[in-house]
């Protein structure tokens, strides 16, 4: 079969077996195409656009799809819940350094002999890459907050860090323009273990129509906590004697921001998504009766109907998530590989 490129799901359809067995079909795209799949169907839309094409096939919280007019095929209650994301907050300190990537764009001349040494070459400053430093940390077992009543450390893992920072030498943000002089050094702060869950949501029945997402950040008290905790291991790193007379101050709203309550202003007034969204369709035991996938990335109660993306992740992962990412697809391609071998012998 041709690859069709370009084509906007709509959703999938199905069909329901003598023995009461939901079958997936095919996907629909639109009215004039539908694909028929001869063997299963497998959705790899991501951990937006999967579970908002399952609402839209009538896969999710009943009393959801029946507000929206959509006929349910399967009420599955978490579909497009516990919906977690990595935050991301570009912290600027003004530096001592004239060699710092703002200079390409201050300094057209440089800017133009470093374009004639990366292109024959792929040499001098434009061969850097951003975030040239990266670090991994963990709060202490002993941090206050895991004293507190009804407060759980939602972290993959005993050894998985809580939090990280990223070290890049120029300005960076994603809310204000480059300062037209001076130079910087950013280093961003990222929660990696969010204990706050959102959602996606249809806000109508047309396919066309952008999904409702809520990521619900700082919705609970450890991610506050975690992103305080990391701008103060920031300021206390820049600290360093080496730093000393390169690092000149901080830029910004940072500066203002000395109290734990201006810090968590300033954290609520910069932070954004770091497009690292999973977990929507999240992967269970077999047997259990939560989540939507089961370990095989089947749907749950739905048979020849897979989802093969970082929705299924039961928790995010404490890291940046494209290997993560690829590991899931690298599982799936063997198991899939796998059942259609022991069917053919059956």
């Amino acid at each position: 079969m041709p690859m069709l490129l370009e084509y906007f799901v709509t959703g999938v359809e199905f069909t329901e077996s003598p023995n009461g067995k939901i079958i997936a079909l095919g996907n629909d795209f639109g009215p004039r195409t539908v694909v028929s799949a001869s063997k299963e169907v497998i959705l790899a839309a991501g951990a937006i656009n999967s579970p908002q094409i399952l609402l839209l096939s009538g896969v999710g919280p009943k009393s959801e799809l029946e507000a929206l007019g959509i006929k349910v095929v399967k009420d599955h209650p978490e579909v497009g819940k516990n919906l977690q994301d990595h935050t991301l907050l570009l912290n600027n300190w003004i530096i001592n350094d004239k060699g710092t990537r703002d200079e390409l764009s201050h300094n057209p001349a440089f800017a133009q002999q470093q374009e004639c040494l990366y292109n024959p070459n792929k040499a001098g400053r434009l061969s850097n890459t951003i975030a040239q430093s990266i670090g991994f940390f963990r709060l202490p077992s002993d941090d206050p907050i895991w004293s507190q009543p009804g407060i759980v450390d939602d972290c993959p893992g005993p050894n998985s860090p809580h939090f990280e920072l990223i070290l890049d030498d120029g300005f960076a943000s994603t809310l204000y323009p480059e300062p037209s002089e001076g130079n910087f050094m950013t280093i961003a702060t990222v929660n990696l273990s969010p204990s706050s869950r959102g959602s996606v949501k249809l806000g109508s029945s047309n396919p066309f129509d952008a999904p409702l997402i809520d990521l619900a950040l700082f919705v609970k008290e450890p991610d506050l906590h975690t992103a305080v905790a990391a701008i103060k291991h920031a300021r206390n790193f820049l600290t360093a004697p080496i730093f000393k007379d390169y690092v000149l101050g901080e830029w910004g709203s940072l500066a203002q921001a000395q109290t734990d309550e201006e810090i968590i202003q300033y954290i609520r007034n910069n932070t954004v998504s770091a497009f690292h969204p999973t977990s929507t369709l999240a992967i269970s035991a077999k047997d259990s009766p939560e989540g939507v996938v089961n370990p095989d990335s089947t749907v749950k109660g739905i048979k020849k109907l897979r989802v093969v993306d970082a929705s299924i992740f039961p928790l995010a992962p404490a890291a940046h998530p494209q290997i993560p990412i690829y590991a899931i697809a690298e599982l799936a391609s063997e198991t899939i590989a796998g059942d259609y071998k022991l069917n053919a012998r059956l």
